[in-house]
């Protein structure tokens, strides 16, 4: 998906300066009145043509049609513009024939100057347009046709490496009590010490939190810290890995993982250790050489697209069986989709058998785990229900409890700080924080941390006075760990009290007060049916209450007969083969009037009835964002870039 967002100007890496912008602005507005704009608007962008039409044509400024014009064919289009060879020379050539028109050029010229560039003879401009793109011809037309250097640039496109190598130097915020906890249910899954209740390993779950809410850098975080622990495991398979396999849907997303594998890395990634992130999509990527894992560092990430597995099953599915034996743990983000052929196919040639009923569906133990916002679509089919347990067993919903209140502290030199949750769940891990703890004048020392939790009260006395306190109890004590990790299994009220140390000696305390309360009913990883979708609501509210997550505005908008597309059996065949629409499938829904022009008007409705400042939109594609892009600061005078 492609994000429209309203976002500064700006002009980085090469991108062409304002100044040139205008220069090119200006040159369409000599070159065309508002009428042959419109045509040519047209010839290169007829989507945008069409609804500039079917909203009463209202634009005569010149001045506004050539920004659109702009926006359309890009800042590059003497040398390309969207990678399609056919709109690039028919867009030159009417420049070339409206600048002749008015005198800048000769064709004479210009026919002279095509020969000296490409040693062959033209008979007219419209040949001359489609010349072969060279730096050296497209900088000459630039010139000619008085346009900025820019106009005739190679847009700078860094092909990232394969492999990069990653060291920790930067600070990184805690994470969310929803992330820790499920990052443990991760950790406990590679350590194999998870277990279902008929006392089974857990290899594989699926992990349904929001869109925004951290997914990535949940399990992300996990994963580097289990690395930075040597890779603990009860499991051979685990403890002898060299890569962790990242399955993403598009380019994008693997981008994305990469990204935080880099920055938590560098942030938590043990000192004097390296991380290998190995990409394998797009141009440039590819898998590490299997053939030498004795020499592969056994440190290293894999990020890839289903795509790129799926051909090398194609073309050497030797390679998937060797990356098999070689992989601790799988995560596929947007799991919702990895019910389609291809990922089946991938992930049985990686020795995964769901046939298998009496064993885990791993026959080498690897960890299977999935990432959605989305485990059901809508109501839920109950097919893909039963496809997507059947791949993942049980849908984990991380539960967020919450309560206003809590917290403590003290005026002592030195200053014991803890950073504690206000409430929990019975038996859910409680991570109590006291690294922040510090002294004005000194240090504390490295055995300076003493804990202690003590159940003042249960939870039905617990607003009562302290004299009335009923079903106290000895304190729990925890020395020399500047953190802790608490899992409490009564309700009730808890007092976490934390006394550090100094280098002189001297003590400071501070106190926290924790709730603990039972844990609600369908909460956990078998929640399925009408309790699960209670789960996930209540995951959604509470999130937007911790304002991690905005609250949405929600509304179906029916497209109509007028608004559809009608699929072929090779679309669907791409359905079935990856789970998603095609390419084409894509660019001909973005491409429909009807639909675009009830997110056009349902979009200015919200600026002006709700207020909204900030929209996002998501398009089909980079074209479609465009286009929405366009359109909006075309007949709604809004503010708009897409990315």
């Amino acid at each position: 998906m492609v994000a429209l967002v309203e976002i500064p100007a700006a002009a980085p890496g090469g991108e062409p300066s304002a100044g040139s912008r205008e220069v090119c602005l200006r040159r369409f507005s000599e070159w065309w009145s508002p009428a042959d704009l419109r045509a040519v608007l047209g010839e290169v962008s007829p989507p945008v043509a069409e609804m500039l039409d079917a909203h009463g044509g209202g634009i005569g400024d010149a001045g506004r049609l050539s920004e659109i014009l702009y926006t359309c064919v890009g800042p590059h289009f003497l040398r390309n513009i969207d990678g399609d060879p056919a709109r690039r020379q028919r867009f030159v050539e009417l420049v070339l024939r409206a600048a002749a028109a008015r005198g800048d050029i000769e064709e004479s010229d210009m026919l002279e100057a095509a020969w000296k560039a490409h040693y062959r003879r033209f008979s007219s401009l419209g040949e001359v347009a489609g010349a072969r793109v060279s730096n050296g011809w497209c900088m000459l037309l630039a010139r000619k046709l008085g346009l900025p250097p820019s106009a005739a640039k190679k847009e700078r496109t860094q092909r990232p490496p394969a492999t990069e190598v990653v060291e920790p130097h930067s600070q990184l915020n805690p994470l969310y009590d929803y992330q820790y906890t499920a990052g443990l249910l991760v950790r406990g899954m590679l350590e194999g010490t998870r277990r279902d209740a008929a006392g089974r390993p857990i290899k594989r779950r699926l992990i349904a939190v929001p869109t925004g809410s951290g997914k990535t850098r949940m399990v992300v975080e996990t994963l580097i810290e289990w690395l930075n622990d040597g890779k603990p495991s009860k499991d051979a398979q685990q403890a002898a890995s060299k890569f962790v396999l990242w399955v993403a849907q598009t380019e994008e997303l693997c981008e994305q993982a990469l990204s935080s594998f880099r920055e938590i890395f560098e942030a938590l990634g043990r000192r004097g250790t390296t991380l290998r992130l190995h990409r394998f999509w797009g141009q440039g990527g590819r898998l590490p050489p299997m053939e030498m894992s004795d020499l592969l560092d056994e440190r290293g990430v894999i990020v890839a697209t289903m795509q790129s597995l799926d051909k090398v099953l194609k073309k050497d599915p030797g390679q998937l069986d060797h990356l098999a034996r070689l992989t601790s743990c799988i995560v596929v983000d947007e799991a919702h989709h990895s019910t389609a052929r291809s990922y089946t196919n991938v992930l049985r040639r990686m020795h995964f058998n769901w046939d298998n009923r009496k064993k885990e569906i791993s026959e080498l133990g690897i960890v299977l785990i999935g990432l959605t916002a989305t485990p059901f679509r809508g109501t839920g089919d109950a097919e893909e229900k039963a496809q997507l347990k059947r791949r993942y067993g049980d849908v984990v919903y991380p539960d967020i409890p919450y309560y206003d209140g809590g917290g403590g502290g003290g005026n002592e030199r030195p200053h014991a700080l803890i950073d504690c949750q206000p409430s929990a769940h019975a038996g859910d891990p409680v991570r109590i924080l006291g690294e922040r703890s510090y002294d004005r004048d000194g240090y504390i020392r490295d055995d300076g941390y003493l804990w202690a939790i003590e159940r003042t009260r249960p939870f039905i006395d617990m607003y009562r006075s302290p004299g009335e306190a009923a079903g106290g109890r000895a304190a729990r004590r925890i020395s020399g760990q500047k953190n802790i990790v608490a899992q409490l299994d009564e309700p009730g009220e808890y007092k976490i009290t934390l006394t550090v140390t100094d280098n002189e000696g001297d003590t400071g305390s501070a106190s926290a007060y924790l709730r603990i309360r039972d844990p609600p009913a369908g909460a956990g990883e078998d929640a399925g049916g009408a309790a699960a979708a209670e789960v996930q609501k209540r995951l959604y509210h509470r999130l937007i209450r911790r304002k991690i997550l905005c609250d949405v505005y929600h509304r179906v908008l029916p497209s109509g007969s007028g608004g559809g597309i009608r699929l072929t059996e090779r679309d669907m065949d791409h359905v079935r083969q990856f789970g998603e629409f095609g390419l084409d499938t894509i660019k001909g829904i973005g491409n429909i009037p009807a639909r675009n022009r009830l997110i056009l008007d349902r979009i200015a409705e919200m600026s002006r009835s709700h207020g909204r400042k900030k929209i996002l939109f998501f398009g089909c594609s980079v074209e479609h964002s465009r286009l929405i892009a366009v359109l909006l600061r075309a007949l709604h005078g809004m503010r708009t870039a897409y990315i």
